[in-house]
C-alpha cells in the first residue's frame, strides 16, 4: 500500500508546524506579561515613593502574591489561559505578583483617612550625585532623625532646589490609607 500523497491516494501529510491563531496568541499572553510587568513596575516605583513602607516590604509582597497564585490548580490556568506549566511560572512572577502589589499600593494611595500635617525641622541638607546620568538629588536630615527608614520622602529633585536652599522647616500632609500604611499626599517647605 502507498502512503504517498498522489492523485489516487488524497491523504496529505500532517504538518507539525502550530497554527496561526495559535501563534499569535503565544505572542499576545507574552506581550500581555511584559507590559504588566514594567507597567505594574513602574506604578509601584510611583506609588511606593509616597507610600511610607519598606522596598524590602514591597519585594516580599511580590513574592508572596507569586507564590500564592502558583499554588492554583494548574488544570485552571490550562483551562481558562491555555497555558503550559512555564507559562504559568512565568505569568505568575511577570504579572501577578507586581500586578497585585501596584494594585493593593494604589489602594492604599488613593483611598486614605486620617490626614494630618506634621512639621520638622531640617537639621542639614546633602547633596548627592545619583546613577549613570549624574543627577543631583539633595537628601534632608529631619530634627530626632525623623523618617529615617523611609528616605524616599527625604530626597528631593534638583529643580526643587530654589525652594529647599531657604527652608529650614518641611511640613507633611499625612494621610493613614485603607490597608493601614501611611501615605504622604503633599510636602511644603516653611522658611
Amino acid at each position: 500500500m502507498n502512503c504517498t500523497p498522489s492523485e489516487n491516494n488524497p491523504i496529505k501529510p500532517k504538518s507539525r508546524l502550530p497554527s496561526a491563531t495559535y501563534t499569535e496568541r503565544i505572542s499576545v499572553k507574552y506581550v500581555i506579561m511584559v507590559v504588566v510587568f514594567f507597567g505594574a513596575l513602574i506604578s509601584i516605583a510611583y506609588v511606593g515613593h509616597y507610600t511610607l513602607v519598606s522596598i524590602f516590604f514591597i519585594s516580599k509582597v511580590i513574592a508572596f502574591f507569586s507564590v500564592v497564585f502558583m499554588l492554583f490548580p494548574f488544570r485552571w490556568y490550562k483551562r481558562f489561559l491555555n497555558f503550559n506549566i512555564y507559562e504559568m511560572v512565568l505569568f505568575n512572577i511577570l504579572a501577578i505578583g507586581p500586578g497585585m502589589t501596584a494594585l493593593l499600593l494604589w489602594i492604599n494611595f488613593l483611598i486614605h483617612t486620617e490626614m494630618k500635617n506634621e512639621v520638622y525641622f531640617i537639621r542639614s541638607k546633602q547633596l548627592e550625585t545619583v546613577g549613570t546620568f549624574n543627577a543631583n538629588k539633595h537628601t534632608i536630615i529631619l530634627e530626632n532623625n525623623a523618617y529615617e527608614e523611609y528616605p524616599e520622602i527625604r530626597i528631593f529633585e534638583n529643580s526643587d532646589y530654589h525652594l529647599l536652599a531657604g527652608a529650614t522647616a518641611i511640613r507633611y500632609k499625612m494621610g493613614k490609607g485603607i490597608l493601614g500604611y501611611q501615605v504622604v499626599l503633599e510636602y511644603e517647605f516653611l522658611e
